[in-house]
């Protein structure tokens, strides 16, 4: 079982968009009130409304799912559009419920949000509460690692209520003393904003022992070279500065495309 310290996960959440890149383009148009239940290898979903580009407008349609990684396939008739979800924790999960999830999406901006969603498999089991993210465009880019990275890293607002994340091969340890927790890592009350390129974040959890943790950083994506840069100027776990924990743990994962440079964080694309 591997030790995980559960701020990783969130530092590591600054970087997330590059999973959205699952197909070319998002949908544009808008979804209200979708539920679904998905077990692999297939499910089903209804909505109040769905209006996307290429699929149609219909009210109250009841669809067929399936799940590719993390990207839903919904269809209906002959009609059939796509959305991706990984950015709720969910990718390749053998049971997946979503209640009440809406969806918008147009030149300028991207709205996604959530009243529960829960992805279980035999290997961990993931859930999130009354979550949403919303991103403002300044400029519309075909790529969607692009197009959202751009925006998200540039003007963004997400939050959520509560999540839990539990695995069997992880094992979860706190900032202060390093004791261990279990398999499982608790959030709470998560508030990030960016404006203008400046985060400004906060959150409670069990890896700080209920105290919560503030952080701020300065976020950007360059399109050219597909490298999103984030510069940690404060983390703090109530008086504890936690920014030399965060930069320890983050130098010693092996990941493709991470570079970790104190007070840097770089993390290129493919």
């Amino acid at each position: 079982m591997k030790n995980v310290n559960g701020l990783l996960i969130l530092s590591l959440g600054l970087l997330s968009f590059s999973s959205f890149a699952a197909e070319p383009a998002l949908p544009n148009g808008f979804i209200d009130t979708l539920n679904a239940t998905y077990r692999t290898p297939s499910g089903s979903a209804s909505a109040t409304e769905v209006g996307i580009s290429g699929f149609g407008e219909y009210k109250n349609p009841s669809m067929t799912l399936r799940n590719e990684n993390g990207l839903l396939v919904f269809k209906f008739q002959e009609n059939q559009f796509e959305l991706d979800i990984s950015m709720l924790g969910v990718t390749d999960a053998e049971k997946i419920d979503l209640s009440a999830l809406n969806f918008h999406n147009d030149s300028e901006n991207f709205f996604l949000s959530v009243e529960d969603v829960n992805a279980r498999d035999t290997e961990f089991n993931t859930s999130l509460q009354s979550a949403f993210i919303d991103c403002k465009r300044e400029k519309r880019y075909e790529d969607v690692a692009d197009d959202l990275l751009s925006a998200c890293l540039k003007n963004s607002e997400i939050k959520a209520v509560s999540g839990d994340f539990s695995s069997k091969t992880n094992s979860f340890y706190n900032v202060f003393d390093n004791e261990t927790l279990g398999d499982e890592f608790t959030l709470s009350d998560l508030n990030i904003a960016v404006k203008n390129g400046k985060l400004k974040g906060s959150f409670k959890s069990n890896i700080s022992k209920g105290v919560r943790v503030k952080l701020e950083a300065d976020t950007s994506y360059n399109v050219e070279s597909r490298e999103v840069t984030v510069k940690i100027t404060k983390a703090k776990a109530s008086f504890l500065d936690i920014r030399k924990t965060i930069f320890k743990e983050l130098g010693k994962l092996e990941v493709e495309g991470l570079r970790v440079e104190k007070p840097f964080i770089y993390f290129t694309i493919d």
